[in-house]
């Protein structure tokens, strides 16, 4: 089935905005939150933080529905270089914690996606 040009720029645009509120939210949170507390106050790295990180990293990857995603914490790793730290580099932490939180996170995301589109093909076929 070919869709037409709109529908095709539309999900490169919303990928293309996804990707923008991503690297802009997680930025924010580098610099704004984990940055200047890390290592002062245990607080920003609660369980609850984390858990809303690690959901804003599945609705990202169901709406980029894409594979590549998965190299988006790396990016983000790489903006937060300057953030420093106070023993360890947020940066080097984020990058570390792609392997086990943010990659899989979004592996998630984009393979439900992915699975909820395959059952929408399934539902139409006679």
């Amino acid at each position: 089935m070919r869709y037409g040009r709109s529908l095709a720029d539309g999900g490169a645009r919303l990928r293309a905005t996804a990707t923008t509120v991503y690297l802009v939210g997680g930025a924010a949170l580098t610099y704004l939150v984990w940055g200047p507390w890390e290592g002062v106050d245990p607080r920003p790295f609660s369980w609850w933080v984390i858990s809303l990180v690690l959901a804003f990293h599945v609705a990202v990857g169901v709406v980029i529905r894409r594979w590549w995603a998965l190299g988006l914490p790396l990016a983000w790793a790489v903006i937060s270089i300057p953030a420093d730290g106070y023993d360890t580099p947020v940066a080097t932490q984020i990058a570390f914690q792609t392997l086990f939180l943010w990659a899989p996170a979004l592996a998630v995301g984009v393979a439900a996606s992915k699975l909820a589109r395959l059952g929408d093909l399934w539902a139409k076929s006679p």
